[in-house]
């Protein structure tokens, strides 16, 4: 199995609104959520959030065998889209933010069976963001 792919997607919404839609629909399947600093130097007007799950240390402990405590990470940046751009499904000219979903695959603590675990959250994540 092959460490998972980065996805692409946008949302009608501000940025602002998008880091609580995020929360709101990751929350309840067990991500914690967390808004990272940007840098104070930095033009970009990018958003970074950095999502966990699960117990690093009873996953350093026992791998996989943590079971649904195995820790998993993702990280998700949020930016304006450029003009001209529309999710899909949407004939509205409102605000646009692009979210792109950059998952960790699992392996590293978890091994093979933390792989595809990792895997499954991460998808069950990334459909979850694409819910309207």
């Amino acid at each position: 199995m092959s460490s998972p792919d980065p996805v692409r997607l946008s949302l009608a919404l501000p940025p602002a609104e998008a880091v609580r839609a995020v929360r709101d629909r990751l929350g309840p399947l067990g991500w914690r959520v967390r808004e990272m600093p940007s840098p104070v130097d930095s033009d970009d007007a990018s958003t970074t959030v950095r999502l966990e799950r699960g117990r690093r240390g009873l996953t350093v402990l026992v791998g996989a065998l943590a079971g649904r405590h195995m820790a998993a990470s993702a990280q998700i940046v949020l930016r304006p889209a450029g003009a001209g751009t529309l999710p899909c499904g949407s004939g509205s000219s409102a605000a646009v933010t692009t979210l792109h979903y950059l998952p960790d695959s699992g392996r590293a603590l978890g091994g093979l069976l933390g792989e595809r675990r990792a895997q499954r959250w991460h998808t069950e994540a990334v459909e979850a963001l694409r819910r309207p």
